[in-house]
């Protein structure tokens, strides 16, 4: 109390009083608690306001009750914000406290798992993991389970490390997180996710004969294995085509292998086998070289050709590996040409006659000559009309023909 005024006949003194404080005593829990905050002030306090982010609060007849304790029934997370004010006055003075700021307990909510990628199975050795998230305060713990049983990890992040360690995966399971709140002690489960592990091919070879291989004497037999990882799925190829078992190709049970019991010359070619499973997909080649022929040889060129022209003359053969070439003349050999192609720069007279090509193969042992090309050198060589001097000639011989027929139909037509 202090003396303001003093005189023989009057006497008029107030209270003073210090700040106010705002006190609560227990952690507040989400629909769970109810909120009690105190105005601690001494002194002669005619009136109490409460704010919350500079707004009064105003009783509702329900949860909130206003006087020199603030009390809110089912307290929520979002009732009070702040932060929050309580003023005492009285006729002389008016005090605020410090800013306040209720911390509500809530959670977890919204509990759920998200994959670092969206597979339902899910490479070995990979950089998988799948995180789990919680609305919580304070910030959820996790538990991880495989079905029923429990992963020991911690955090919100369980990596495929983690699980493969553990011995979990090989088999398609459920997997699961559970929050927990340390203030709320509530435990919520996320929804299910589901995957399995499965190991990626790798180490593919596709092996075949290392041999000489002849047409219509050799067999073959390639085989597709890979060094780690489950195979799924098989598929051959041959020159970039589905190859498939018939009678002349037999494929093994697995399709890991393909047979080939009598090689043709069409066997040759670029061999592929493609691996795959669920997370993975390799393949490899074999390149198949089937030895035959030389087959049907055959000399291409002009039969008349001018003198002082150039010449060539080609010898097609089909043979693997190519065919070596001897050129005769009048059944006499050509010294010096050996390629598939006889070219003369500038042929003379002494070079007409009759040619032919003979195409051996060392491999085979084989050797065949082709049919007889009569070549004749001629000074000028009569070429014969155009096809557009003779397309000239019918349309003028129809044009005529036509003339002739209308002649006649206009002169009968004159006859008396």
């Amino acid at each position: 109390s202090v003396l303001l005024v003093s005189t023989p006949y009057i006497q008029i003194s107030t209270d003073l009083f210090l700040r106010p404080k705002i006190q609560c005593q227990n952690d507040f829990i989400e629909y769970n608690s109810t909120v009690e905050l105190t105005c601690s002030c001494k002194g002669s306090i005619e009136s109490f306001t409460w704010t919350n982010d500079s707004k009064i609060i105003e009783p509702d007849g329900k949860r909130f009750t206003v006087k020199s304790k603030l009390t809110i029934t089912d307290v929520q997370r979002y009732d009070l914000v702040g932060p929050i004010v309580c003023t005492a006055a009285n006729s002389l003075q008016k005090e605020s406290s410090a800013k306040f700021n209720l911390t509500v307990y809530y959670g977890p909510e919204d509990v759920t798992i998200k994959t670092s990628a969206p597979l339902k199975f899910v490479p070995s050795n990979s950089n998988f993991n799948l995180t789990c998230s919680a609305s919580s305060k304070p910030a959820a713990t996790f538990t991880w389970f495989y079905e029923t049983k429990q992963i020991q990890a911690t955090g919100p992040v369980l990596t495929l490390k983690v699980i493969e360690e553990q011995g979990f995966g090989h088999t398609l399971g459920n997997y699961k997180c559970v929050a927990q709140n340390d203030k709320t002690k509530r435990s919520v489960p996320s929804t299910a996710v589901q995957f399995s592990v499965m190991e990626a091919i790798s180490g593919i070879t596709l092996s075949g004969p290392k041999g000489i291989l002849i047409a219509d004497n050799s067999s073959a037999k390639l085989s597709c294995q890979a060094t780690q990882g489950n195979v799924t799925d098989r598929v051959w190829l041959k020159d970039g085509k589905p190859l498939s078992p018939d009678s002349h190709v037999k494929f093994s049970n697995d399709s890991s292998s393909i047979s080939i019991e009598v090689l043709k010359k069409e066997d040759n070619g670029e061999y592929i086998c493609q691996l795959s499973n669920s997370v993975s997909s390799k393949e490899a080649n074999f390149t198949m070289v089937v030895v035959y022929g030389p087959e049907s040889p055959v000399v291409k060129g002009d039969k008349e050709v001018q003198l002082k022209t150039r010449v060539e003359l080609t010898c097609s053969v089909s043979s693997v590996p190519p065919a070596k070439i001897i050129w005769k003349l009048n059944g006499t050999v050509i010294p010096g040409e050996t390629k598939d192609t006889l070219i003369y720069n500038n042929i003379e007279y002494k070079h007409s006659g009759t040619y032919t090509c003979e195409a051996s193969n060392e491999l085979t042992g084989k050797s065949t000559n082709s049919p007889s090309l009569s070549v004749t050198v001629k000074e000028n060589i009569d070429e014969g009309l155009s096809d557009g001097a003779i397309a000239g000639i019918v349309i003028g011989c129809l044009v005529a023909v036509g003339a002739a027929i209308a002649l006649f139909f206009y002169c009968r037509g004159k006859v008396p």
